[in-house]
């Protein structure tokens, strides 16, 4: 018998005894017997009533007489009880374990999330993230209902903040479930997890699994103490990426600006919210050893942020610090205890930081984020909204919806903007006004509580400290939500402050029922409440099982996705590539991402049989060159399939198409038409402009080369071709004129329409527009070339190939100028040159014998090339 059993066995024959005694202290028992019976299945409630009955029994009421109606119901009633707690030991302990297994999961959480980050997916920091956050979340509240159902007891804390969170997970599933994408509304894009309706549910519990499990300021400080200190080396690690200092040197890790919070500016949002945090709770620590790591923890997140700046950020940043300040001396004033030197030293540093208006410690490597403006982001959420004004698009379809009303931007073209102005444009323009307005509510309930406990503070009235501080750093992370997309680490410490609060909310509980088999007008409700809870165990199990294998599916597959591009930047062999995206694409078969992917894949491995055989292959090659381009147009089909609202989809059918070279075999037409299916889901893109220009300007070429024919004269067909493709090029460059190739091909169509001053003007443009770039000086090199103005045209070249010396066209172009000079030994230098790179080049090779015989009839061939 351990001694918790010898407690129980002493005070139950110490109260019989007692009983036989007692008359005058019925009323007084019977007063406090309530509070005792409530509190006896919390761990601490034996030593509660062993208090209680020393005090009573053994000091107030040594003379009474026994109590005959004590003992009737109401007594055998708390002796069940008390025989209920004390009868089954293994019960007991297993839900001890499962107490410890629900901290462990949320402390395992809090430790692993600021410091996760894994370098094999496409983006190293969300993904990774979004996997422990379902996975230990999920094993957090399958042993909290596990717990429950063991103690045959239901226990969810009552607070009216529960109200808004559930309507606005099930506003977002709903957006989620009838989105143009589903898949990417439930499980999100790589780098936009966050968004995902799965994200959401899995804060939502964690949410639900702090402020039901966390019942003791001493394990809330706990929890933001490991917090704080995976951040801290969080922030150490961003601060030493940013002076170029790699802890870690692995590929895509070795970036000054990749950190393990997320970008720059998501990072800088997130360790100002840390500061203030420290410093908040540096005020309420009463021991200097706490004291002391706060301060470290601050002196940590100020060195990364000494070197950014953002200024509608600082600005919230010193308005946030201050008032941390201010609540620090109202609580130093009532109480008289705590430091404030944390709090004045984040409000001084947040203060001076603005006021000089650049990073402390400059090291020039924070960029300039590419997203739109806050007008131009409200024009595209408001289009959005009055297209699909109840659900909207679905979590995460910002970028379908940008490509569909995008705003006009003038010279600026930004191609793939999912970077709004700030969340609150997000979640309007892809979950509708439904969603939007629960979110709204959710705010202004939590808003209210916040602001009654730091109001009451900074007016010096006694009220709870812990609050208040918290309720400040929930505000800042509110309003930075307001002026920035965050990150999954963002919203993440946004639900976590959220559960800290509802925690020191009133304790009351929603649902309270407890399993008692022997009471018969109980009997219904054991059953109803078992049944009930057993469904909803085996029912979660289930979803928690099949997310957790989607999402070990999804990681995998972004591993070999990875895998592949990693491969394709270092030039290796192509069918490893295609291996390991084929690989992906079969774990997950749902992302249009992968089958894009692997239908470029298939079409480059035939392209590459057709670059080494030529026109010399035989049966085999030919089926094998067929084979896969017929499994490059299924994979392309089976990605429109997927995902119908994304232009990259046709656009990459388009483009397949056009790439086959059969455009006289009905081809063109069907590249044409997915062309303009892409143009239908992508308006004002000049990058499909510029491919159905190219596209007519090859299929100009395709009937030239069939015909043997240039004279566009003679056939009405090759002009009309021209025309559209330079309708199509002036047009892309009506929405952006700093579109490089359409600028370049639009030379080559003045050309061939005869348009010889359009031409050279337009070429000159090019140069002075894009001045050092190779192509543009090698397409104006050309029109001096065709003017006989040989001298500049060397020019040009020189300075080309000073920038670019392995470019054989211009070192071509400038072998025939020198020859047209006159210069021959100076040309034959040149082409041998060329001829080191290009060994087996035929034609060079003859252009060199040439040359060495003193003949120049090969400048007779340029003009025809």
């Amino acid at each position: 018998m351990n001694e918790r059993d010898k407690k129980i066995k002493k005070y139950l024959e110490e109260r019989n005894k007692a009983l036989k005694q007692r008359k005058g202290a019925a009323s007084l028992i019977k007063k406090k017997r309530n509070y005792a019976v409530d509190e006896l299945p919390e761990r601490k409630a034996v030593g509660k009533i062993l208090k209680f009955a020393w005090g009573v029994l053994g000091k107030k009421f040594k003379r009474v007489k026994t109590d005959k109606k004590f003992r009737g119901k109401e007594y055998e009633k708390r002796k069940q009880v008390l025989k209920k707690v004390t009868g089954d030991k293994n019960k007991d302990k297993l839900a001890g374990l499962l107490s410890k297994g629900i901290d462990g999961c949320i402390f395992l959480i809090l430790f692993l999330m600021p410091l996760a980050i894994f370098p094999l997916t496409p983006n190293p920091t969300e993904f990774i993230k979004q996997i422990i956050l379902v996975l230990f979340t999920g094993l957090g509240v399958l042993f909290w209902l596990g717990k429950m159902i063991l103690q045959d007891k239901v226990r969810i804390r009552r607070s009216f903040l529960l109200i808004p969170v559930i309507v606005f997970v099930i506003a977002y599933a709903l957006s989620g479930i009838f989105s143009v994408y589903p898949y990417i509304s439930v499980w999100g894009s790589f780098g936009k997890e966050w968004s995902s309706l799965v994200s959401l549910i899995a804060l939502v519990f964690f949410f639900l699994l702090v402020s039901n499990n966390v019942n003791s300021a001493k394990k809330a400080k706990q929890m933001l103490w490991v917090f704080l200190f995976s951040s801290f080396l969080a922030a150490i690690y961003a601060a030493l990426q940013f002076q170029g200092l790699h802890v870690i040197e692995f590929g895509k890790l070795e970036n000054r600006l990749i950190n393990t919070v997320g970008t720059t500016y998501s990072s800088a949002v997130y360790f100002c919210a840390l500061a203030i945090l420290a410093s908040g709770l540096s005020v309420f620590s009463k021991k200097k050893l706490e004291f002391f790591s706060y301060f470290v923890f601050v002196l940590g997140f100020l060195w990364f942020l000494s070197f950014c700046y953002f200024k509608s950020l600082w600005l919230l940043f010193v308005f946030a610090a201050g008032l941390m300040l201010a609540i620090g001396i109202a609580e130093r004033k009532v109480r008289a205890q705590g430091c404030v030197f944390a709090a004045g030293l984040v409000f001084s540093f947040s203060l001076f930081s603005f006021l000089v208006g650049k990073p402390i410690f400059d090291t020039g490597t924070a960029p300039t984020e590419m997203m739109l403006g806050a007008k131009k982001s409200a024009e595209v959420a408001i289009k959005s909204i009055k297209e699909n004004p109840f659900l909207g698009s679905g979590p995460g379809t910002f970028l379908y919806n940008y490509e569909l009303y995008k705003p006009d931007l003038g010279r600026v073209f930004i191609s793939g903007a999912d970077y709004p102005v700030s969340y609150l444009v997000f979640l309007g323009a892809t979950t509708g006004l439904l969603t939007f307005i629960c979110y709204l509510f959710l705010l202004f309930v939590l808003s209210r509580f916040v602001a009654a406990n730091v109001s009451s503070k900074l007016l010096g009235k006694k009220g709870d400290g812990a609050v208040s501080a918290l309720g400040v750093l929930w505000l800042f992370l509110t309003l930075s939500s307001f002026v920035y997309l965050n990150s999954m680490l963002v919203f993440f410490l946004w639900w976590f402050v959220l559960a800290l609060i509802d925690i020191n909310r009133p304790k009351k509980m929603i649902f309270k029922a407890g399993f008692d088999k022997n009471k018969k007008s109980g009997r219904i409700d054991f059953m109803r409440i078992s049944l009930i809870v057993s469904i909803l165990f085996v029912t979660y199990l289930a979803c928690f099982s099949a997310v957790i294998y989607m999402s070990g599916r999804r990681l995998k597959a972004a591993v070999y996705y990875q895998t592949g591009l990693d491969k394709n930047a270092e030039n290796k062999d192509l069918k490893g590539i295609a291996a390991d995206i084929k690989k992906a694409g079969e774990l997950d078969k749902t992302s249009d991402l992968y089958q894009r992917n692997i239908a470029v894949i298939y079409f480059a491995l035939a392209k590459e049989r057709v670059n080494e055989l030529g026109n010399n292959f035989s049966g085999e090659d030919s089926k094998y060159i067929s084979e896969n381009m017929s499994r490059a147009v299924i994979s392309g089909q089976r990605a429109i399939e997927l995902n119908a609202h994304d232009f990259l989809n046709y656009k990459n059918m388009g483009w397949l198409y056009h790439e086959m070279g059969n455009l006289d075999q009905g081809f063109g037409d069907k590249a044409l038409s997915y062309y303009q299916k892409a143009l239908e889901l992508s308006r004002n893109n000049p990058d499909l402009y510029y491919q159905i220009g190219d596209l007519y300007l090859d299929m100009y070429n395709t009937v030239v080369e069939k015909n043997k024919d240039k004279k566009i004269e003679s056939n009405p067909e090759l002009r009309e071709y021209l025309l559209s493709a330079r309708e199509n090029l002036e047009r892309a460059l009506e929405i952006n004129e700093w579109h490089f190739g359409s600028n370049i091909l639009l030379v080559t169509v003045f050309e061939l329409l005869g348009e010889e001053d359009q031409a050279f003007d337009k070429a000159l443009e090019n140069w002075e527009l894009f001045s050092g770039n190779a192509q543009a000086g090698f397409s104006l090199a050309v029109q001096y070339y065709r003017r006989n103005e040989y001298r500049r045209a060397q020019t040009i070249l020189e300075a080309v190939l000073k920038s670019r010396p392995t470019y054989s066209n211009a070192g071509y172009l400038l072998g025939f100028c020198l020859a047209q000079m006159g210069k021959l030994d100076q040309a034959l230098d040149q082409f041998e040159k060329i001829q080191l790179r290009n060994p087996k080049n035929e034609e060079l090779a003859k252009i060199i014998d040439d040359l060495r015989k003193g003949r120049v009839d090969f400048l007779k061939t340029w003009d025809q090339k």
